[in-house]
């Protein structure tokens, strides 16, 4: 992406919708490189598309003051077979000044059962305002190195909302496989009718709140399910 849109007139990446040119988008990677990249762009949709095996399948980064914020994922299915599904960074120390406002939804993603790479579903970190809604993601990855969860965050202010998604680990690994997973954070954090689903033995979280410093953080967690051990 090298042009943003503005309030009202966001700039829209989708497949096409004329009557003979409405079929699947397939946007496929060789196992390295981000299929999607929005740096430094606001006001972006991008949706019903299907992505694979890219070191990140969507990656926004805002390097900046201002300059990434009210983007939207909507209905990118794929896989995670060679890394993290979506990947956003703002900026050390300008947490929400450089990135902020994304939303994920809709999307419909697994991992084969061997990747050596980190296949977290949603990664994000120095930003602010973040919603991850009504997906459906199965993480199959068995390799013991890499961290896969399904919405990890790092130093990301609130409001974040996580609410209504399924997230089944069905790996076997007992560590690295999170559910949902917030380190450093503060403001406002709503989690919130999801399904959570580990095996027995897995001694990772369902829903983690680590705090490493001292912040400030209002929680509401409401009505989800979660099984495993």
């Amino acid at each position: 992406m090298g042009a943003s849109g503005s309030a009202g007139k966001p700039i829209t990446i989708t497949k096409g919708t004329d009557a003979g040119h409405k079929g699947q988008v397939i946007i496929q990677g060789s196992g390295s490189g981000v299929g999607i990249y929005i740096p430094d762009q606001s006001w972006i949709i991008v949706k019903d598309l299907t992505l694979n095996n890219w070191a990140s399948n969507v990656n926004i980064d805002g390097g900046s003051a201002g300059s990434a914020h009210n983007i939207i994922l909507d209905n990118l299915d794929g896989s995670m077979s060679a890394g993290r599904f979506i990947r956003m960074e703002g900026w050390p120390d300008k947490t929400g000044s450089y990135l902020h406002d994304v939303t994920v939804r809709n999307s419909d993603v697994t991992t084969p059962n061997n990747v050596a790479a980190q296949t977290d579903f949603v990664y994000a970190q120095y930003m602010a305002g973040l919603t991850v809604e009504n997906n459906h993601v199965i993480i199959s990855n068995e390799d013991s190195g890499g961290h896969d969860d399904m919405v990890q965050t790092f130093w990301v202010d609130g409001p974040v909302i996580v609410r209504n998604n399924y997230f089944e680990h069905a790996d076997h690994k007992t560590r690295n496989s999170q559910g949902i997973f917030f380190e450093n954070y503060k403001g406002i954090f709503e989690v919130y009718n999801n399904v959570i689903i580990q095996h027995n033995g897995n001694i990772d979280a369902k829903i983690y709140f680590k705090s490493s410093t001292l912040n400030a953080a209002h929680t509401i967690i409401v009505g989800n399910s979660v099984y495993g051990s």
